[in-house]
């Protein structure tokens, strides 16, 4: 879902061209890699806690709203300065 996200992949790429010099896997925690075309993206099958520490790194909280036994609910804010 965050990969399909303009929005979302719109703030890891600012975060990537300001700091352009610096190799994207020392840049994100784990959770975010380059792909071929050189943009980061969020990795599959590495925890929703990845996920959440790298939304925080470019200014965002993750929260989970609602559960099931088939689904899982989060909603994404920016974070309050």
């Amino acid at each position: 879902m965050l990969n399909s996200s303009p929005a979302v992949l719109k703030l890891l790429y600012k975060k990537y061209n300001d700091n352009i010099d610096v190799e994207c896997s020392k840049l994100f925690g784990y959770g975010v890699t380059d792909s071929y075309n050189g943009l980061p993206y969020f990795s599959g099958g590495v925890g929703v806690n990845c996920h959440e520490n790298n939304l925080k790194s470019v200014g965002y909280n993750m929260s989970k709203t609602a559960s099931g036994k088939t689904f899982d609910v989060y909603s994404i804010s920016k974070i309050e300065e």
